[in-house]
Parts: structure tokens; C-alpha cells; sequence
């Protein structure tokens, strides 16, 4: 301005008067604050750390209590296990009650959640749950059998395998047939 006129002044004199708010609601502000930090602490726990759900056995049964040889009877098995999209392998065997390996053991498995051959007429899969019934296990011989069965869950490195023992199975033997006499007789009368 080279006249030097003098220029108004835009701004008044004035106070702040900040108010007093009651204490509940500072209370309020913290409690919100430290809700989000925990919610955002526990997401990354769920997303990076929590350990992944384990296949469970639900159930896991013999088909019959007993069998028969002299009918050519294979002892046969049911189970269900929740989870099933965790399991690595199933193992089968057949053990007697003393603790000795009857029947070899049977091996299935599971490439990427997919059912072996052997299992496909078996079992049925929905949704996370695996049911199997009438499999065939190889115990075919006479005694007393118990089966257990051995699931091995996907993940590294591997942990324990869960296992299962079902109750006691009897393949009862052929019945002994005695030779009996139908009848006795001579050729001849007189000689």
C-alpha cells in the first residue's frame, strides 16, 4: 500500500472456553480403543498362527462281532472322521487281543483329499466328514481279532497320529466233520 492507509483488522478479540466433559466419556473412547487392538491382535493370531484343525475319528466299529470261515467271511469295518480334508493316510490292521499282528496291514492314501480306488464303493464324503462302511479288512483266518485304526494328518512337520481300536471281532473255524460209519458189512457170507 504506498499511501499507507490503514487496513482493517479481520479478526475480534475473543476467548475459547473448552467445557468439561464427564469422565464415562473419555472411559468410553479407551474401551473402543483397546476393543480394536485386541480384535486386530487376535485376527493376525487366526490368520498367521493358529494351528490347523486335526482330523477326529467320530466313530470307528466292527461290521459284525462275528463271522465264519466255512463261509468265506472277510471280517469288515465302519468308521467316521471329521475333518477328512486333513488326512494324509489311513491304516488298517488287525491285531489279537494278546497284541499280535493277525492280518496285514491295509494302507490307503489320500492324494490332495481324494478317495483311493479301493475306498470309492465304501465311503461317502460330505463336506468335511468321511464315512466308510462294509470295508473289507484282510483278516480271513480263524480267532479273535481287534482292528485299529491309524490316521496320519497333512501337515508338516507331522504330528502324532490319532488312533482308533474297535472291540473285539471272532471269525469262528470250520466245524470239524468226523468221519462216521454208515455201515459195516462182509463181502460174503461164508468163505
Amino acid at each position: 500500500d504506498p499511501e499507507q492507509h490503514p487496513l482493517i483488522v479481520d479478526t475480534l478479540p475473543g476467548n475459547v472456553l473448552w467445557l468439561p466433559r464427564p469422565w464415562w466419556q473419555l472411559f468410553l473412547v479407551i474401551l473402543t480403543a483397546l476393543g480394536l487392538a485386541g480384535l486386530v491382535l487376535w485376527l493376525l493370531w487366526w490368520l498367521l498362527f493358529k494351528p490347523p484343525v486335526l482330523p477326529q475319528i467320530v466313530g470307528f466299529e466292527a461290521q459284525d462281532s462275528r463271522y465264519a470261515e466255512a463261509n468265506g467271511d472277510f471280517a469288515r469295518v465302519n468308521w467316521t472322521i471329521a475333518n477328512a480334508h486333513r488326512i494324509e493316510s489311513l491304516r488298517l490292521v488287525g491285531y489279537s487281543p494278546e497284541g499280535e499282528m493277525l492280518s496285514a496291514p491295509l494302507t490307503y492314501t489320500l492324494d490332495q483329499g481324494n478317495l483311493p480306488q479301493a475306498l470309492i464303493p465304501f465311503c461317502l464324503q460330505e463336506h468335511r466328514t468321511l464315512s466308510c462302511t462294509n470295508v473289507r479288512t484282510n483278516a480271513s483266518r480263524p480267532g479273535t481279532y481287534r482292528f485299529d485304526l491309524t490316521v496320519t494328518p497333512r501337515r508338516r512337520p507331522p504330528p502324532t497320529p490319532i488312533t482308533a481300536t474297535s472291540s473285539q471281532v471272532v471269525i469262528e473255524p470250520r466245524p470239524i466233520v468226523l468221519p462216521e460209519i454208515q455201515e459195516f458189512l462182509a463181502s460174503r457170507l461164508t468163505y
